[in-house]
């Protein structure tokens, strides 16, 4: 089962928003019987969200001091394609014309199709994507957390009528209650609460057809990759100075990409004068900017130049290459040089500069922190300043999509059952690039932001990456004052929808875990694990 990513984003009609405002609150007070959209309807969607991100209130900077509207951002996190949740989308929501008609170029009347063209026309897709429940969709999650509540009442049970009982004897007397068919099978529970019957169903969630499509695409463009730097090597293995010529600048080249994604260099623009600060000291830090920056770029030049000597070294070694056909001494040296850029461009934990350290505005902090920590799960929405520059742009979007296409839709749903690098909160996220120097990043997440902060702490080299081109950004040396710029973007919800609102994405895998384990064999289960699992959230 895919996923469906996306926003809606609308620009607001000036002197709007606080109407706007007031409506969609009216919405969050009641996500069903509100007059606008009954959320409650759409059985595919997990989280939705609508977010004013307003320019005079919310006191984002305006890159050259260009006058922008509000924005309205409608996020979405479903199940299947983006263009039939749109068509449930206006089924569930007969007064969204209501929402929309405060926003430019909107129908200002009910008009069905009308919306529906102008909705579709303002779909923006992420330029990233993560999904930490990959393939699980919103009527499984829903039906294995109805089954672990029974199975919790069912212990309760249990253990009132007398404890002690061995965990084999325990796990089968739950089993018998659930009443799983023998067949087994990919097959979901249905729990009666008012009987306390449990009878299945068949709700498969095909995973093959997405898993094929991203993992194609993954390793062709791996394969392309290495074929292009085997075909280089092929061509300069005879020539050595030549190669290593190549190598250098190849890596140099990937250095400046990376430099610039963590935000090197600073430029007089980017970075914040402190008060009191002479000529003198201000020329110094520039300096030093472009000190770690030529720094970044040498050390890649230098690791480029040693990979390029790896040829040389077998001559050395008595290794005679030249008798063998090129292409096979070609295509491994080739596959190891694109396996350690890879390295050198992702994971390498590299300085970034500190352009400024600032606080969120303690009322606009306050409207923020008061909509965290209520339920399990919360919803962080961003909208970032990039600093200017057409190379910084393209750089960013060059590795969103590469991350896009490759690692998150592969690695992290596959290998790492939906972990975002090494921890386990994260629901559904997206990065999206708006254009006009604004970046928007929305997050569905687990427990508070302050430990979701944390858990980014240990990946800093993502961090860097995806957060380096920010205005004002303090950089990574100290990971409280990251969360104060963080937290000066951050915007607060009008409207968020949650499908499981107290279901943590540990706990989702973990249920999963449970209905595969009534299913199964008996005789072929760790009885103690699963009963450990009702008790506790394990991880995976």
């Amino acid at each position: 089962m895919s996923h469906a990513v996306f926003s809606i984003v609308t620009e607001v009609m000036r002197g709007h928003e606080d109407a706007l405002d007031r409506l969609l609150r009216g919405v969050e007070a009641d996500h069903a019987r509100n007059g606008i959209i009954d959320f409650t309807q759409l059985t595919k969607l997990h989280f939705a969200s609508f977010t004013l991100f307003r320019t005079e209130v919310e006191q984002i900077p305006l890159p050259e001091n260009a006058p922008q509207p509000a924005l309205l951002v409608f996020e979405h996190n479903v199940d299947g394609r983006w263009d039939e949740h749109l068509d449930a989308l206006i089924a569930a929501g007969p007064g969204l014309w209501k929402v929309y008609r405060h926003c430019k170029g909107a129908p200002g009347e009910a008009d069905d199709r009308a919306l529906s063209a102008y909705l579709r026309g303002h779909v923006q897709t992420p330029n990233l994507h993560h999904v930490g429940t990959p393939y699980r969709r919103v009527d499984t999650v829903r039906a294995d957390l109805d089954l672990r509540m029974f199975l919790e009442r069912q212990a309760d049970r249990l253990a009132q009528n007398g404890g002690g009982q061995p965990p084999g004897t325990a796990w089968n007397r739950l089993r018998a209650a659930a009443n799983p068919p023998a067949a087994g099978g990919d097959l979901s529970p249905n729990v009666n609460a008012q009987t306390g019957e449990v009878t299945w169903e068949s709700r498969h969630e095909p995973r093959w057809r997405a898993r094929l499509r991203h993992w194609g695409t993954f390793i062709g463009l791996f394969l392309m990759a290495v074929a292009a730097v085997a075909w280089a090597i092929a061509r300069l293995w005879p020539h050595p100075a030549r190669l290593s010529a190549a190598f250098v600048i190849l890596f140099a080249a990937l250095g400046i990409f990376t430099s610039v994604v963590i935000g090197w260099p600073v430029f007089p623009r980017d970075r914040t004068r402190p008060p009191g600060e002479t000529p003198g000291r201000t020329l110094r830090a520039l300096l030093l900017s472009w000190r770690n920056t030529v720094n970044i770029w040498l050390w890649f030049a230098l690791i480029g130049w040693l990979v390029s000597l790896v040829p040389e070294g077998f001559r050395l070694l008595g290794i005679q290459l030249s008798s063998w056909p090129v292409w096979i001494a070609a295509v491994p040296f080739a596959l190891g040089t694109v396996v350690i850029l890879v390295f050198l461009v992702g994971q390498w934990s590299l300085p970034t500069p500190q352009l400024d350290r600032r606080k969120p505005e303690r009322e606009r902090l306050r409207r923020v922190t008061d909509q965290e920590d209520i339920r399990v799960i919360n919803h962080m929405s961003a909208m970032v300043e990039l600093r200017p520059g057409l190379f910084r742009s393209l750089s960013l979007r060059a590795l969103l999509w590469s991350l896009e296409k490759t690692w998150f839709h592969t690695v992290l749903p596959d290998l790492s059952k939906g972990r975002l690098f090494t921890f386990s909160t994260v629901h559904f996220a997206q990065w999206v690039m708006l254009g006009k120097g604004r970046y928007m990043f929305l997050s569905n997440y687990d427990h508070s932001f302050s430990r979701y902060l944390d858990d980014f702490g240990g990946i800093s080299f993502g961090l860097a990456r995806l957060w380096g081109m920010g205005a004002h950004s303090p950089g990574l040396a100290n990971l409280e004052r990251f969360k104060d710029f963080a937290r000066t973007w951050m915007t607060p919800h009008l409207v968020w929808y949650s499908a499981y609102p107290d279901a943590a994405v540990t706990q989702v895998w973990n249920n999963e875990a449970l209905r595969r384990g009534l299913l199964a064999d008996p005789a072929t289960v760790d009885h103690e694990e699963l009963l450990q699992r009702l008790v506790n959230a394990k991880d995976r």
